[in-house]
């Protein structure tokens, strides 16, 4: 189960789910809640739920739950814009 993990850890992009991902695996290597929140940032709760989350559903358990507002420009209309 860890390798997942590390695959996920090393393609993702997004520092959200990142982060969950690292405190899992600092969690899962032994370190203690208190040195992992001082190395991300986080508190006990947050590696608790993380951790219960990946235990229970594996990498997925560690997406991102909103996907964002969606757009209301199609791709057409985007491109001016981004081209500038």
């Amino acid at each position: 189960m860890l390798e997942d993990l590390n695959t996920f850890i090393h393609s993702n992009p997004d520092a959200r789910e990142l982060k969950r991902a690292v405190a899992v695996q600092m969690f899962l290597n032994g370190y203690k809640h208190r040195e992992i929140g001082e190395s991300l940032g986080v508190n006990s709760a947050f590696i608790s739920k993380w951790t219960q989350r990946y235990e229970a559903f594996g990498v997925s358990g560690l997406h991102l739950a909103y996907p964002g507002l969606v757009g209301y420009l199609t791709d057409e209309q985007l491109k001016p814009l981004l081209l500038g």
